[in-house]
């Protein structure tokens, strides 16, 4: 990690190698959400209800809908820190944000 801060701070500086450290730690070490999460409206393209597969493809959270079929059936996706496993579930319209997780890197909130 010294390694890391000391090439950091000779091309991008101290304050930047200080803030590279601090998201380490916080996103890596402690598996924390970024602060930095995309944020998507629900209210364009879809009614009362989407299943969940067309959701993480219109999020961009999987590449396709069959891909985010499997990654369902494979315990990864959570809505609001709830596993869903029933490839065919749907998302309600959302009276408040949404975080939406896809195993332990991918992740946007929807409003």
């Amino acid at each position: 990690m010294r390694l890391d801060h000391e090439i950091t701070a000779f091309f991008h500086g101290e304050a930047a190698a200080r803030d590279a450290a601090e998201r380490f730690e916080r996103e890596v070490v402690r598996k924390e959400l970024p602060d930095d999460l995309p944020v998507f409206d629900g209210s364009e393209g879809w009614g009362a209800e989407l299943p969940l597969a067309n959701l993480l493809k219109e999020l961009g959270l999987c590449a396709s809908t069959s891909a985010a079929r499997r990654q369902i059936e494979q315990g990864d996706v959570r809505v609001d820190g709830v596993v869903l496993s029933d490839k065919s579930a749907t998302v309600p319209r959302p009276a408040a944000a949404l975080l939406v997780q896809v195993g332990k890197k991918r992740a946007a909130r929807l409003r």
